[in-house]
């Protein structure tokens, strides 16, 4: 059980400086917004938010070429995360974690390209908290190797 401590450990530390936090109101203003469950174009819906930033931002004729948006999928509370696992775990009192950080499970990002979007490559991002946090049963197994 020590392993598995140490390598929580790690792992939370890591966490904490890495893959998926979101600040839903980064620098004052709020630049993460829900998406509406149903819409009849989303296409359509996301030309007509870029044309809104566009105004509001005047970006240079290159930048506002590639502009483009990231959705965030799954965003929930980093700390009910390592409390849950301290608990599964038996973890000290330690391990618990209070930042109210936000993380996400996945994204995608897309550009614009003529009258439509292009999903960048290699931009769908699936995270490790993420993983552990949809999955009802975390299973973490170590193997000792020794080496010579």
């Amino acid at each position: 059980m020590y392993e598995t401590k140490n390598v929580l450990d790690a792992w939370i530390a890591i966490e904490q400086f890495s893959e998926g936090d979101i600040d839903l109101k980064e620098g004052g203003n709020v630049k993460y917004k829900q998406l509406p469950t149903s819409c009849e174009n989303w296409t359509v819906f996301f030309t007509n938010k870029l044309n809104e930033l566009k105004e509001r931002k005047k970006p240079s004729e290159k930048k506002a070429k590639n502009i483009g948006f990231t959705i965030f999928f799954d965003v929930f509370k980093f700390d009910d995360l390592i409390n849950e696992l301290s608990d599964k775990f038996e973890l000290p009192e330690e391990y618990r974690d209070d930042s109210n950080l936000k993380k996400f499970t996945y994204c995608v990002s897309f550009i614009t390209s003529d009258d439509s979007f292009k999903l960048v490559d290699e931009s769908l991002f699936y995270t490790i908290s993420g993983y552990a946090h949809r999955m009802e049963s975390f299973h973490l197994k170590f193997q000792m190797k020794k080496t010579l």
